[in-house]
């Protein structure tokens, strides 16, 4: 009987135990196993079919323009030229991490089209570790059900799943999760050295590490704690970027000035705003404006986040999805592509119920509407929308006016549910 007992005790345990220092719940370790799995070969199909149902139905395209530069960049340095020295870069260090292992294969092989696999197999397992992050991080907000419904979402994304095939920024929106995941799981050095990896791999992962420091002081710890992720963050800092100084700085420079210095392209909110300012009251371009805004609207979210919220970890994503989203919204391109930088936020907070799931597939059809189904309809590279000649009756504006009452729409009721739910304290509360 006693023995019995022992293994009936420690079954029962089991239930209750960890998965990579994710507390289970009273969920079986099998169960989240098994969860993960399904979803990982989910999230395969889903990238599969949308390859063949974007050509094969509806006819449309696999854009492989980006693909093509990264190729040449690839070459470029294969051929013994130094980034950002011999020749120019739009994009920061790391994004040659993933560019240069899959351009090896394509020397090797003298195969262009091996390049292009590679760099797609290389960013589909860059997806499927975000997937994992977004399983994990849920799973330690909410119950069994909720976080496989997260997960649900983020491998369905079939939006998201058309550019992680299409773009490299599958690649640092991996780097954003898991430095959140390893944050919340107190593995905060870890979660800080990912964070600002990520920004030498594109910018906006570095807005979690704003909000770690933040984070950090409303507990009230001690600030010397911080110094081993300084210090990392240092030395990563200067082993990628201060050879490139010395080399060529003007060139180093060139890769960020270039973004800053850009025109508001015809997709991004900021254009929308300018055309609706200069048709209805004759008011020059008004960019400079808008980029004002977005520097106190983060400001605003930092000073809210640590003067007024809980510290609880569901609310730190909360704000770290809420910054980004601003950094979004007032970009000058605003891709399509940069769905994938808010769409794990959105699998994490859009699944408490099928109405809210119906939102996160909204979202998910409007950008894949825009691109690329709609690329020359509404869509455009130019400058302008399309048809030109009367603002208000362009399709252009139109769709464009739908995606942008979507997407502030629902940001807003995730203001909301945030404040409602979990502003002062929070189920992801250490």
């Amino acid at each position: 009987m006693v023995r019995k007992k022992e293994r009936h005790t420690g079954k029962q345990a089991g239930t209750s135990s960890a998965f990579f220092g994710v507390p289970l719940k009273n969920t079986k370790l099998s169960e989240v196993k098994r969860n993960l799995v399904l979803l990982l070969c989910l999230s395969l199909v889903v990238k599969i079919a949308t390859v063949f149902i974007t050509t094969g139905v509806f006819h449309s395209f696999i854009d492989m323009f980006d693909s093509s530069i990264y190729l040449q960049y690839g070459l470029n340095v294969f051929s013994g030229q130094i980034p950002y020295v011999d020749f120019p870069v739009e994009y920061p260090q790391l994004f040659f991490v993933p560019v240069l292992i899959a351009t090896a294969f394509a020397v090797l092989t003298q195969s262009a089209a091996v390049f292009f696999l590679s760099f797609e197999g290389l960013m589909t397992l860059c997806d499927l570790g975000s997937l994992v992050c977004v399983y994990l991080i849920a799973l330690k907000f909410f119950d069994a059900r909720r976080a496989f419904l997260a997960g649900f979402l983020c491998a369905t994304a079939f939006s998201s799943a058309y550019f992680v095939l299409t773009k490299y920024d599958a690649f640092p929106v991996f780097l954003l999760m898991l430095s959140l995941l390893l944050y919340i799981l107190g593995k905060e050095n870890e979660g800080y050295i990912a964070s600002v990896a990520g920004f030498f791999v594109k910018w906006f992962p570095i807005f979690s590490s704003v909000y770690f420091v933040l984070h950090h002081q409303k507990e009230k710890r001690s600030l010397g704690e911080l110094k081993v992720p300084a210090i990392a963050a240092l030395a990563l800092g200067c082993i990628i970027v201060l050879p490139l100084l010395f080399l060529n700085a003007s060139g180093f420079f060139a890769t960020y000035s270039g973004h800053t210095g850009r025109t508001a392209e015809a997709q991004s909110f900021v254009y929308y705003v300018d055309m609706m300012t200069a048709a209805l009251f004759h008011i020059p371009s008004i960019d400079t404006l808008l980029m004002a805004g977005m520097v106190l609207i983060e400001l605003a979210l930092l000073y809210l986040y640590f003067t007024r919220a809980g510290t609880g970890h569901l609310v730190l994503s909360y704000f770290i999805f809420f910054s980004i989203f601003v950094f979004v919204i007032f970009n000058k391109v605003l891709s399509p592509q940069y769905l994938l930088w808010i769409a794990p936020f959105f699998a994490i907070f859009l699944c408490s119920s099928l109405r809210e799931m119906a939102v996160f597939y909204l979202i998910q059809l409007v950008f894949y509407l825009e691109f690329p189904l709609l690329y020359g309809t509404v869509y455009t590279t130019t400058k302008e929308y399309l048809p030109s000649d009367n603002l208000f009756l362009s399709a252009s504006f139109a769709f464009f006016t739908l995606k942008f009452v979507v997407l502030l729409g629902v940001v807003v009721y995730l203001a909301y549910k945030m404040k409602r739910t979990c502003m002062v304290e929070d189920p992801g509360s250490p």
